[in-house]
């Protein structure tokens, strides 16, 4: 069987930068052309989770769904500085906000031909969504952040190479990195909404960001993007997961699953630190759509803080869920002794 590899979560930071390759044919021409060993660049969220962008555009990922054929096949990055949480957390929100950009060819293609450069600056490719997202958060990692390549960061006089951070996949981590993706569904959602609001009000509007500000400045626009987004599916995406991983929001089913006591504190530990990240951020999106929705009513912006209101909900949920397998293993493990 051909050996497949994964990048290893374990040696991960947040605002790490992933640099990878491929077997594709455009992988092999922008590898060719920009005289690199790596065609994409990715910025890792923690959690798993990654954000880049590639021909569907701006999207988060699983990175325990990126399989790779050689361990060749991917580099790690990581700033050369002590204090870098902050610059972390900066840069992600960044991409955060992108997500459902387009992506531009022919952008792209300026990094490396200059006369191609359209200056469409509403596009995004995957190394300027992230060489743009750390110098929104104050690092310039290269001369333009607007065009650069994958080997233009790698070069980054600001990053260092983490090594041994691609391991062997499991069969099990094969097996489930080929199998459904739910993500994919959300991206599917996403890019859907975003075309039916661009063909409502007759804007370039590329992210959600982008359709609160076009709700706000035109009301005219208000119900029918609410319906748009209400058809969409996007208020209810967070039910893929209670169906597919209930275990999070239940700790009799967390407890009872097959794992060993020790794995399953681990995980929970996971869970809560995971969850409580979440919490704080649907918060602060809830406080904001509240304070603009005081100011200029909006069904949009209504709806939106509904919305985050479930989710601040359902992760405690999970954090509670978490906290309870950590005190029940841990209390029997004491008893035990």
């Amino acid at each position: 069987m051909t050996k497949q590899y994964l990048i290893d979560l374990s040696r991960l930071e947040k605002g790490d930068i992933l640099l990878t390759s491929v077997g594709e044919l455009p992988s092999a021409g922008v590898r060719t052309i920009t005289k690199s060993d790596y065609s994409h660049a990715m910025l890792y969220a923690g959690g798993s989770s990654y954000i880049h962008s590639d021909l569907k555009g701006v999207h988060a990922d699983n990175l325990q769904r990126l399989l790779l054929d050689s361990p060749r096949r991917a580099a790690v990055l990581r700033l050369r500085r002590p204090n870098r949480d902050g610059v972390a957390d900066e840069a992600i929100m960044y991409a955060r906000r992108k997500v459902g950009t387009q992506y531009s060819k022919r952008e792209a293609a300026g990094t490396v031909v200059e006369k191609l450069r359209s200056g469409l600056e509403n596009r995004q490719f995957c190394s300027r969504l992230v060489a743009q997202a750390f110098a929104e958060a104050g690092v310039q990692l290269v001369a333009d952040p607007n065009y650069c390549t994958p080997q233009d960061i790698f070069a980054s006089v600001e990053l260092f190479v983490v090594t041994d951070c691609i391991r062997e996949a499991s069969p099990e981590e094969s097996n489930f990195a080929k199998a459904a993706n739910p993500l994919a569904e959300q991206r599917r959602i996403t890019n859907a909404f975003l075309e039916e609001v661009r063909e409502i009000s007759g804007r370039d509007v590329q992210q959600y960001e982008q359709v609160a500000q076009c709700v706000l400045d035109h009301p005219e626009y208000d119900e029918a993007i609410t319906q748009a987004l209400q058809r969409s599916g996007y208020l209810e995406i967070w039910k893929m997961d209670v169906e597919i991983n209930p275990w999070r929001y239940d700790a009799e089913i967390y407890l009872n699953s097959a794992n060993a006591a020790q794995v399953l504190i681990e995980s929970a530990y996971y869970e809560m630190q995971s969850a409580a990240e979440m919490i704080a951020r649907f918060e602060f999106l809830c406080r904001q759509y509240d304070e603009t929705n005081g100011r200029f009513p909006r069904y949009y912006f209504q709806t939106v803080r509904s919305l985050y209101a479930h989710l601040v909900s359902l992760h405690t949920k999970r954090q509670e869920a978490a906290q309870t397998v950590v005190s029940t293993l841990k209390g029997s493990d004491a008893m035990a002794r």
